[in-house]
């Protein structure tokens, strides 16, 4: 080898270095951010320095950077200090990028491909949409603008439009009844491009009680790692009065939900405030979801189908027959934070072997 060739290699090595190490402080600083506008929603106590070194000494073996405290002292104050919570930063800085490596996340984050993938499951109907400029009706045929809108004129029932790409927190979504025409080209023209046009689900009167003008889902996440699948953390959604979308940050209700159906006893919302019941006022420790095992069955059957992602955020229902149907896969970020302030620790008894598995493969 030349010193030339010899020297361009480790220079080139160097300059990966750098540039993974400026993107993991970009991720934990804005991560940070985030967690510290988080935490003036919660009365949150300061760790004690040696709660401080027990952080560092745990942590410290995989991360060098200096580690933030701000989501352990929420967690201490809602419920208590455990070195096991997985923070947002660390998290999305250092774990998520191997877990799902990004070539790998991006497959599915155009919602308007999941009828490729899932044309067996149950999934709202789509009546049309768009990807990347190109207009498809019924089982993914290709049509004209015109035909697009017109199989949305024949369908004559509610209507439910949204992005397909970058609809977190039930931003844009719309819902439409009794439309023309004309409204139907006027949200075409809104949404240009990249957008799906669906029934609108009728769910379980099970899901239904908690607020009846929202589809009320639920958040799964799953671990497929080392031929092994777990259930890392399960959460039920309930949208705000009139509200048509369930998300917290649409100003709905997140809480923890046991694996045996049955609810932790507080919810939060997206400001940090504790909720024991819905909006509507019905309780969520007095109710159990009957068909809860159905919904693990199904996330288990829909990840192997998927095993080049480790971990993905289920958005399923219960439609009105109480059969799980599939809302969405969050494979680029499936949510952490309200995740564990609901349910507990993350990665809980499979943290020290993702940790292992994650950073043998960044010393590699």
């Amino acid at each position: 080898m030349s010193v030339f060739v010899f020297l361009k290699s480790k220079v080139g090595s160097f300059l990966r270095t750098l540039l993974e190490k400026r993107r993991r402080r970009a991720i934990v600083n804005k991560n940070e951010a985030e967690t510290v506008a988080l935490k003036k929603n919660f009365k949150s106590p300061s760790l004690t320095k040696v709660e401080k070194q027990e952080l560092q000494s745990f942590w410290g073996k995989y991360i060098k950077d200096k580690l933030p405290y701000s989501f352990y002292e929420v967690a201490k104050g809602e419920d208590k200090f455990d070195i096991t919570y997985v923070s947002h930063n660390i998290f999305f800085a250092y774990i998520l990028p191997v877990l799902n490596m990004k070539e790998n996340a991006y497959v599915l984050s155009n919602k308007g491909i999941y009828s490729f993938y899932f044309s067996d499951i149950n999934r709202p109907a789509e009546i049309a949409k768009n990807i990347c400029g190109n207009y498809y009706i019924g089982k993914n045929t290709f049509c004209s603008l015109e035909q697009a809108v017109n199989a949305v004129m024949d369908y004559k029932e509610r209507i439910i439009i949204k992005p397909s790409i970058e609809s977190s927190r039930g931003r844009n979504i719309e819902m439409l009844s009794n439309y023309s025409r004309q409204d139907v080209e006027k949200a075409f023209q809104h949404y240009n491009r990249d957008f799906v046009v669906q029934e609108v689900v009728r769910q379980s009167q099970q899901t239904a009680i908690f607020n009846p003008t929202s589809l009320n889902t639920f958040r799964i996440t799953t671990l497929l790692l080392n031929g092994k699948f777990s259930i890392l953390s399960s959460q039920f959604r309930c949208g705000g009065v009139n509200s048509i979308v369930d998300n917290a940050g649409a100003g709905g209700i997140i809480v923890g939900i046991h694996p045996n159906g049955t609810f932790y006893k507080y919810g939060y919302n997206s400001k940090g405030e504790k909720h024991s019941s819905s909006y509507n006022g019905v309780s969520f420790s007095e109710n159990r979801i009957e068909h809860f095992e159905q919904l693990c069955d199904f996330v288990r059957m829909l990840h192997y189908r998927l095993p080049f992602c480790c971990i993905i955020g289920w958005d399923v229902a219960l439609n009105v027959n109480d059969d799980p149907i599939l809302i969405e896969a969050n494979l680029k970020a499936p949510g952490i934070e309200f995740e564990q302030l609901c349910s507990g620790p993350f990665l809980k008894d499979r943290l020290s072997e993702i940790l292992n598995y994650v950073f043998e493969k960044n010393r590699k």
